[in-house]
């Protein structure tokens, strides 16, 4: 007898399941996961949903990618230079995907040159800061991060297929204001430069993402009063603000956002309730939260300082985002279990309840999503990382995306043609 059958005719309440990992599938990667959000509250906690397959489909997909990679050292200070993009597809009649969205791509150099002034003891505009600023706006017409905020839906719409963007790094946010994040004790901390400037280029496709939305409601579907669903990759926090770029949403995020699910793979905040209902839930089944947060990498968080000490709270502290736990697939080595108990194909999918104003209104939106999501199950996707909790029709945008980025060595060579 084998440890295996030792347990569960010790133990038949518990579920000792072995890790084999199926021929299609690699190692399953488990990141740690954020403290919990406080204002989550499990809704009818006792009863657990089933999705079933409806009529309605997501018509619209959303996913961008990016790179990042060390260009130089100046002075000892790293620089980094980033290569991104977006993509927007829509489902056609024929069950295949189409891209509608702006064919562009976006290259970023992040550099605290606020502190490098310090740093060298050379400030002005005859500064080393001030004469790279001036070359990358000379020849590549290069814009600074928070004007290409502002005004991210007219640089996406007009024609020029390339743009080019710098941001300082020596402050947190984009609108260098408060206490300085790099300064002389840590500038040449080149692992904390690494994260801000991933932390920043991140940061900046998914406001790229955002300005999507708005495209495919002003110019794809026009004034259509009946919208599409969209399904964007990841979460809608930072989507819904900047693509609006306004302190009173409300209107506002109604109609752009109130038929937008976030399809989130990473769990990355704990949820708030009991996590053994999570680990049983079987295929298809599902359970509903309503919070105040997303789940945007922390690092990233730290980047959302924008127009005039504008924070998150200040525009989205009274919208409440509905969270949808669901079993998407399940593993090969455990389908023959009833409530596996693992975390393995478990998706969070995120949506706008703030103008639902009772439980059954957020259930009845909630389960009419998941009917929508469990569609996008198959075919299987191609990455083996991410084969139980990936979308195809969300792979296929990325795939897009990821087809219009620089490779590694042109970015790591470009420091000799810069």
């Amino acid at each position: 007898m084998n440890l295996f059958e030792e347990l569960r005719k010790k133990y038949p309440s518990l579920r000792y399941i072995p890790e084999v990992e199926s021929v299609i599938e690699d190692e399953h990667i488990i990141q740690q996961k954020e403290e919990s959000d406080i204002s989550e509250k499990l809704l009818k906690p006792n009863e657990i949903k089933v999705a079933n397959y409806s009529n309605l489909k997501f018509k619209a997909f959303i996913d961008g990618s990016y790179k990042i990679a060390k260009l130089a050292n100046f002075e000892g200070v790293p620089v980094y230079i980033g290569t991104l993009s977006s993509v927007l597809t829509e489902r056609t009649e024929l069950k295949t995907l189409k891209e509608v969205g702006p064919q562009k791509h976006f290259t970023v150099i992040v550099f605290p040159f606020k502190a490098f002034e310090d740093f060298v003891g050379n400030k002005g505009e005859k500064g080393p800061s001030q004469l790279f600023i001036n070359y990358l706006k000379e020849r590549y017409n290069a814009i600074k991060d928070e004007e290409f905020i502002k005004n991210v839906f007219n640089y996406i719409t007009n024609g020029n297929k390339d743009v080019w963007i710098y941001g300082d790094l020596t402050y947190k946010g984009t609108t260098n204001w408060g206490e300085p994040d790099i300064n002389l004790d840590n500038i040449l901390d080149e692992a904390k430069i690494r994260n801000r400037a991933n932390a920043r280029i991140r940061y900046l496709m998914n406001i790229i993402e955002s300005s999507y939305v708005k495209y495919y409601r002003d110019i794809i579907e026009e004034e259509e009063k009946n919208y599409d669903w969209i399904l964007i990759d990841g979460t809608l926090n930072q989507i819904a603000k900047y693509a609006l770029f306004s302190k009173d949403q409300s209107n506002r995020y109604r109609k752009y956002f109130d038929k937008v699910a976030g399809f989130i793979k990473i769990i990355r905040k704990t949820p708030n309730f009991d996590q053994r209902k999570l680990i049983r839930l079987n295929e298809n089944e599902y359970l509903i939260s309503v919070a105040q947060r997303c789940e945007e990498d922390r690092s990233v968080r730290e980047e959302e300082k924008i127009l005039n000490g504008i924070s998150e709270d200040s525009l989205t502290g009274k919208e409440k985002w509905g969270f949808i736990y669901l079993r998407f697939r399940v593993p090969k080595d455990m389908m023959f279990f009833t409530n596996p108990v693992t975390s393995k194909g478990i998706v969070k999918i995120q949506f706008l309840v703030t103008n639902l104003n009772s439980e059954g209104l957020i259930m009845q939106k909630g389960q009419e999503i998941a009917d929508m999501i469990i569609y996008e199950k198959f075919p299987l996707p191609c990455d083996k990382r991410r084969v139980w909790i990936e979308a195809a029709a969300i792979e296929e945008t990325e795939k897009i995306a990821k087809s219009r980025l620089r490779s590694y060595e042109w970015l790591r060579n470009k420091a000799w043609s810069l």
